[in-house]
């Protein structure tokens, strides 16, 4: 999906030729020919963690590292350096059914002690996704709960297995303490609102 998305922005925003695509890069799509910066897409947040990757980017690529082009859902970490576009603001036909997608740490608690690994939340609907599989704690018995969090957030909130088996962030109160961390505002969209 990110690459479509790269692919679909690049195509919306620039003019051919203008660019020169960078695939194999996480967030860096492309470089602009005729400043070389870095055009950087990205579902989701971009914050000073996703800034440190982009600049690190650049600097791999051979780019001016003194500026960067940047589209994502939002922004909470900007400067001087950094031209931010808001995905939303572009009008692509299928980011109006994608939701703002972070990454976050899962943690099984457990008597015998506890387990994290990697996952994603969507903040819209609060549903935690690719919880990365542990070999760690086979022999594991007694569950006490499952939290997600995230680095530099003091929000640990507990997440709920619902009886179709997806997993949910259980507490609103919690869910908006991330969506806030985040700067994620839950709204809804001129398309969105059309459909209803």
């Amino acid at each position: 999906m990110q690459e479509t998305l790269k692919a679909q922005l690049l195509d919306h925003c620039y003019a051919k030729g203008s660019f020169t695509l960078l695939p194999g890069y996480k967030f860096l799509a492309a470089k602009h020919n005729s400043t070389n910066v870095g055009i950087y897409v990205l579902r989701g947040v971009f914050s000073r963690e996703v800034f440190k990757l982009a600049v690190a980017e650049a600097k791999a690529a051979g780019l001016n590292a003194t500026r960067i082009y940047v589209y994502a859902d939002c922004c909470t970490y900007s400067g001087p350096m950094i031209q931010f576009v808001k995905l939303e603001e572009l009008g692509l036909p299928e980011l109006d059914a994608e939701a703002v997608i972070v990454d976050v740490t899962y943690t099984s608690e457990w008597d015998e002690g506890d387990i994290s690994s990697a996952a994603k939340l969507n903040l819209e609907t609060g549903e935690v996704l690719d919880i990365q599989t542990s070999d760690e704690g086979a022999e594991h018995e007694t569950l006490i709960r499952e939290y997600v969090d995230v680095s530099g957030c003091n929000t640990q909130a507990t997440v709920e297995l619902l009886a179709d088996n997806t997993s949910r962030i259980a507490s609103k109160d919690h869910l908006d303490e991330l969506r806030a961390y985040f700067g994620y505002r839950f709204f809804v969209t001129a398309n969105k609102l059309l459909k209803v």
